[in-house]
């Protein structure tokens, strides 16, 4: 299962503590690596995001904007709510 911390074993980042924007040239490289350790892939398809997204509740988007580790997407979320 892919876990914050199964990922910093694996890949040597914590998810909780960056801000992928920053930290990542090709985001979704790092994605298709993450999934590569379950077996997985993520080429950027539709249907790979819509997969990602529909296992995302009110908690998960309030606890990306509320942290600044990720500024485009809190961008997002208030300007879509203003």
């Amino acid at each position: 299962m892919l876990t914050v911390s199964f990922i910093e074993e694996n890949l040597g980042y914590n998810l909780s503590e960056i801000d992928p924007e920053k930290a990542f040239f090709h985001p979704a490289l790092e994605i298709d690596k993450i999934f590569k350790l379950v077996g997985a892939g993520y080429k950027k398809h539709f249907d790979d995001v819509e997969s990602i997204t529909s296992r995302m509740d009110a908690s998960d988007i309030s606890d990306a904007t509320n942290n600044n580790r990720c500024h485009c997407f809190k961008k997002f979320c208030d300007d879509l709510t203003s």
